[in-house]
C-alpha cells in the first residue's frame, strides 16, 4: 500500500501507527499489531503500519478468492506473494501493488519509474513473463523455459505459495499467523 500512502506514512511513530490501525479495525488493532510485531520483529513502525495495511484487505482477500476457486475443483489455482522490491527512491516503496505487472509483460523498461530497469529485473521479468505464458496456453505455469521453482497449485490444506523474488521459492501457508488473525476477525470475508 505504499502507493497509496500520504508522506506521513513513512514517518510514523508507535502512536501514529496504533491511531490508523485502530480508525480501522477498533478494537482489534492491539491484537493485530501484536501479532506483526511478534513475527516481523525487524521492522520498522512505518513498515510495520504499510505490511498491517496491506494484508487487510489483500491478503485476505487473495486467500478467500484462492479457496472459492480451488474449491470449484475446475483447474488448479495458484497462488503467488511477489517480493521483489523496488530499488526506486532506496526501495522506499518495497513491492508496490500492481509490482509484477511489468515482470508478467516482460515490460520493465518501461516502468523503468518502478522496476529502476535493471538487469536483475529483466532477468526475472522474462522468467515470470514464461511462466504467465505457459499458465495461459498450458493451465500450468511450470516451463523448462520459465526456470522458476516448481509450482504447486494452491490447495486448502497445504496454501502453496509461490514467493516470487529473484531466488524465487514456494512455501507452505507463508502468511498462516495473519491469515488466521484475519478469518478469526472478520470470518463472513
Amino acid at each position: 500500500m505504499t502507493l497509496f500512502a500520504d508522506p506521513t506514512a513513512f514517518t510514523l511513530d508507535e502512536a501514529q501507527m496504533t491511531q490508523r490501525v485502530t480508525a480501522i479495525h477498533g478494537a482489534a488493532a492491539m491484537r493485530i499489531i501484536k501479532t506483526y510485531k511478534e513475527k516481523y520483529k525487524h521492522l520498522s513502525v512505518p513498515d510495520l503500519h504499510f505490511l498491517i495495511w496491506s494484508d487487510y484487505p489483500t491478503m485476505l482477500f487473495e486467500n478467500r478468492i484462492a479457496e472459492r476457486r480451488a474449491a470449484q475443483n475446475q483447474a488448479a489455482t495458484y497462488l503467488y506473494r511477489f517480493d521483489w522490491r523496488s530499488p526506486v527512491q532506496a526501495g522506499r516503496y518495497h513491492t508496490p501493488h500492481t509490482m509484477e505487472i511489468p515482470f508478467v509483460f516482460d515490460n520493465t523498461k518501461v516502468m523503468a519509474s518502478m522496476t529502476g530497469a535493471t538487469a536483475e529485473a529483466a532477468k526475472l521479468a522474462g522468467r515470470i513473463s514464461d511462466a504467465w505464458i505457459a499458465l495461459a496456453t498450458t493451465g500450468d505455469p511450470n516451463s523448462a523455459k520459465a526456470g522458476l521453482t516448481h509450482w504447486l497449485p494452491y490447495s486448502p490444506s497445504e496454501r502453496s505459495t509461490l514467493l516470487i523474488d529473484t531466488q524465487s521459492r514456494l512455501a507452505a501457508d507463508p502468511e498462516r499467523e495473519e491469515r488466521e488473525l484475519f478469518y478469526q476477525l472478520y470470518p463472513n470475508i
